[in-house]
């Protein structure tokens, strides 16, 4: 009897070591493809940090383009302003002439 209650008790002893090394093993496996899983993670995160830093740089130096061009165009236009008054003062300088002469 007593041989037998021994072979149970190391059967029993065998199951519960092997589910404990099957836990283990599965612990292990998680714990690996967790481990992908937050590499992988963290070269996404790089990877659109990367590119949200791009395009900053991008919409900064369109900025600065842009920037340019709206100088550009009112220095432009303030010349063209310069030039309509310059006309302007002319014909008034003509008209006053032309009246003068008229008199």
């Amino acid at each position: 009897m007593l041989d037998e209650f021994t072979k149970w008790l190391f059967d029993q002893g065998a199951i519960v070591v092997s589910y404990a090394a099957g836990v283990m093993s599965s612990y292990f496996l998680i714990k690996k493809v967790n481990e992908q899983r937050f590499e992988s993670l963290e070269k996404s995160i790089k990877f659109l940090k990367d590119l949200l830093d791009k395009t900053r740089m991008g919409v900064e130096a369109s900025d600065a383009k842009c920037d340019r061009r709206v100088s550009a165009v009112l220095e432009e236009n303030e010349s063209l302003h310069q030039r309509i008054q310059r006309l302007e003062d002319s014909r008034v300088f003509i008209l006053q002439n032309a009246l003068k002469d008229k008199e």
